[in-house]
């Protein structure tokens, strides 16, 4: 869609994006320090991925979380000082590890998926399950536009 022209600065996609982006995880932040949980952000592409399908290669867990070595690295460091994942050398390629959950990392499942739901329903609230099924598909159509040329 080339036709589309910035009229409005505030109604800019990457403007709004953002925000919403840092209340979510300032909301999602709150909520687990009342759980206790010192989990961050960075950790939650990674539980997210590996509660879907566990035992992922460090490698693929970084391109899908969009995330560089060093710094999937060290996100996975810190998983793993927490108990949370393992690490097991790829007997295939041994250069590459195989992250997999720990009984930890899968009972965090289900405190936290309840969790993201209700922060999720708290920020469509007004919103059509209509809405939202368009919301879905143009927000992945804009994703695999911009993931595509990487």
């Amino acid at each position: 869609m080339k036709s589309v022209s910035l009229q409005n600065p505030s109604e800019a996609f990457s403007l709004l994006s953002g925000r919403m982006g840092r209340l979510l995880r300032l909301k999602f932040k709150k909520e687990l320090q009342k759980l206790n949980l010192t989990l961050h952000d960075r950790h939650f592409g990674v539980l997210l991925d590996l509660w879907s399908k566990d035992g992922l290669k460090q490698q693929d867990l970084a391109i899908a979380t969009i995330k560089d070595k060093a710094t999937i690295t060290r996100s996975l460091d810190e998983l793993e000082k927490m108990k949370i994942i393992f690490r097991v050398s790829d007997q295939m390629d041994r250069r590459n590890n195989l992250i997999y959950l720990t009984i930890t990392g899968k009972r965090l499942r289900e405190i936290l998926l309840p969790l993201i739901n209700t922060i999720t329903h708290l920020a469509l609230d007004g919103i059509s399950s209509e809405e939202y099924k368009v919301f879905i598909k143009v927000l992945k159509k804009m994703y695999f536009n911009l993931k595509n040329p990487c």
